[in-house]
């Protein structure tokens, strides 16, 4: 035993009846009863008062203990390195490998749903097990090839598994949403999920470090951002709402921040430059559009993405981390452009006109490709009311208000 800063931490060694100094996994059942997966040595089970641990020999399908889980009726179960699944009723194993149709006996995940159903996650595909039988997904119900290493149901039941290069999401019949490194997920196999008290994903990499995903928009943390390693293992929401990080160079514990990031065009260009105009109307024959953005942020610049559409035009929010909207050949009619930045802890820059998680709020710049304004030739016409090319701090206190573009 030994102390810290006032604060008593007890060690648990092979000395003191723990199977093996490697620990895979940990849990806390029902009963409050610890449980230690370990490397080649089995299981550990310490009560507080008694410990004892489980090998293959009391029939533990393999003693290389990965995840370890408890279903609805107090049983435990094992998933193992190579030998399979195992459940433990506080008396005996009953184990499952793929003589029981497991898809493979390297098992990587396990997770109860609120249903009390076991997932099994493997190299080849999920077993799913309900007290009665067994399902196994597969790509035929569009599961990525390449295994599953992590899962996790979320607040609405939706049940989300990691991949070697992909997050999927299970839609009560099938995966039928992919994410990967393209959409901005942190790239490498996902080790271990999390969702905290807001419903956002947390997502631990193997070698990209951390990703955090709210729905809309992906963001990540690395080592550049203070991160112990960029291999992360597990992840952990406290009491106070800060983050743990279980990584190959350490413990990393992170605080989100809550200061908005702001946003305001810089710049709207067809022809030629319009500057950040609050509206203009453009000929049909002009076939390129583009808004130009401006951010002011207390985090990394680099790291921030931004939210936008182009109403009248885009059916969804378009994410990019670029500072340009670009848009070629539109249509006759009018159009609405609106911009929000987006902080690598997920802060949104004051609501726009049309906000992707919020309630509509008609506030800002417009834009028209057809007629409008009371004009008839063609050309570009301003509002007076926006004839004076606002200041920076006109930008910033409407930052992100829509833009209006009339093309006839």
């Amino acid at each position: 035993m030994s102390r810290c800063e006032g604060k008593v931490f007890t060690t648990f060694t092979p000395k003191e009846g723990l199977a093996h100094t490697c620990i895979r996994s940990l849990l806390i059942d029902h009963q409050g009863v610890l449980w230690f997966g370990s490397e080649k040595k089995g299981v550990s089970r310490y009560d507080g008062k008694k410990r004892q641990t489980f090998t293959s020999a009391d029939g533990l399908v393999n003693d290389d203990v990965l995840p370890i889980a408890e279903d609805h009726q107090g049983n435990v179960w094992f998933g193992t390195e190579k030998g399979g699944v195992s459940r433990f009723d506080g008396q005996s194993f009953v184990n499952f490998t793929t003589a029981n149709g497991l898809p493979d006996n390297n098992v990587s995940a396990l997770l109860v749903d609120r249903g009390g159903v076991v997932w099994v996650g493997t190299d080849k595909g999920i077993w799913r097990y309900d007290g009665d039988g067994f399902t196994t997904l597969g790509e035929q119900e569009g599961l990525p090839t390449g295994g599953v290493l992590s899962l996790l149901e979320d607040h609405q039941g939706l049940v989300w598994a990691g991949g070697v290069s992909s997050l999927s999401q299970w839609d009560g019949t099938r995966f039928s949403r992919h994410f990967t490194a393209e959409d901005g997920m942190a790239e490498g196999p996902v080790r271990c999920l999390w969702e905290d008290r807001e419903g956002r994903l947390w997502i631990g990499c193997d070698g990209g470090g951390v990703g955090v995903f709210d729905g809309q928009v992906f963001q990540r943390l690395g080592r550049r951002d203070g991160l112990a390693h960029d291999v992360v293992n597990d992840i952990f929401q406290d009491r106070h709402g800060d983050l743990w990080f279980a990584t190959h160079g350490g413990v990393s514990w992170y605080r989100p921040g809550h200061t908005l990031p702001l946003v305001f065009l810089k710049d709207v260009v067809a022809d030629r430059p319009y500057g950040p105009v609050e509206a203009v109307e453009l000929p049909s024959s002009q076939d390129y559009l583009a808004f130009e953005f401006c951010s002011v942020s207390f985090r990394a610049a680099d790291e921030l993405v931004y939210c936008y559409p182009l109403e009248g035009y885009d059916r969804e929010w378009c994410t990019t981390r670029s500072l340009k909207a670009e848009y070629r050949d539109l249509p006759v009619g009018e159009y609405v452009f609106q911009v929000q930045a987006v902080d690598q802890d997920l802060n949104y820059s004051a609501l726009p006109a049309r906000d992707p998680r919020g309630p509509s709020i008609d506030n800002g710049l417009r834009f028209t490709r057809g007629g409008g304004f009371g004009n008839t030739d063609g050309g570009v016409a301003i509002p007076n009311s926006s004839l004076r090319l606002p200041t920076l701090h006109d930008q910033i206190n409407t930052q992100n208000g829509a833009r209006l573009v009339r093309i006839k």
